[in-house]
This record gives C-alpha cells, structure tokens and sequence, in this order.
C-alpha cells in the first residue's frame, strides 16, 4: 500500500446562480474558479444538490443555494492566496462575503473592494 498526504482541506461556497455570471471579459464565474483552482492547485471537488446557506444579516433571515469547492493543498503560503482569489470573486459576483472553511476553522471572505466595509466618513 502507498499513502500521499494532500495536506490541508479548504472548502468554500458560493451560490449556485451566481456562478453562470460573467466578468468583464465574459468568462463565466464558474470558469474562472476552474481555471484557478487547476492552475493554482491542481484539482478540486465540487458538490451539488441540496447545499443550502442560512443566516441572519440586518435582523432579517436570509438563505441561498450553494455549490461546494474542496480544495487540498500542502503549506500555509497557498491559503493566502486562495484567500485573496475567494474576496475577488466576492467582489466579482456582488457577495459581501464568502464562507471558507480552512481544516477545522471557518472564516467569512470579505470582498476585496466591498462596499460595506468602507469606513463611513466623518
């Protein structure tokens, strides 16, 4: 028997209609996901079917659907930047944030020029 570490999992989600939009160069979100995650880790999973997203923003209850990208990789320099691509993509489909999970911690991925996080002037 032979047995190769992957190292690390990173799973994150994004929501399932988002992903047929299209950046400024006409690339399908889903696309550009692809393409980086092959180029920047060589392979990933993707689950479909019933993934769905609850929580609570502004005291009111919101939900979508999502589809799950699993990622493994080996050192801690790649999670860097799969964080910087995740805020990217926020950005690029209009998501405040994305929910990443990174081996047993979970974080929220804030875009990278979100809106709401500018600080209000004074």
């Amino acid at each position: 028997m032979k047995k190769e570490s992957l190292g690390k999992m990173a799973v994150f989600l994004i929501p399932s209609l988002k992903l047929k939009q299209r950046d400024k160069k006409r690339k399908t979100i889903e696309d550009i996901i692809h393409n980086f995650l092959t180029k920047n880790f060589n392979s990933y999973t993707v689950d479909t079917g019933n993934i769905f997203g609850y929580w609570k923003e502004n005291g009111k209850e919101e939900y979508d659907e999502h589809r799950r990208f699993t990622v493994a990789f080996l050192g801690k320099e790649k999670i860097l930047v799969l964080e910087k691509f995740i805020a990217h993509i926020a950005y690029l489909i209009k998501e405040k944030c994305i929910y990443l999970t990174i081996g047993e911690d979970a974080w929220l991925i804030y875009s990278e020029k979100n809106k709401f996080n500018k600080p209000k002037p004074r």
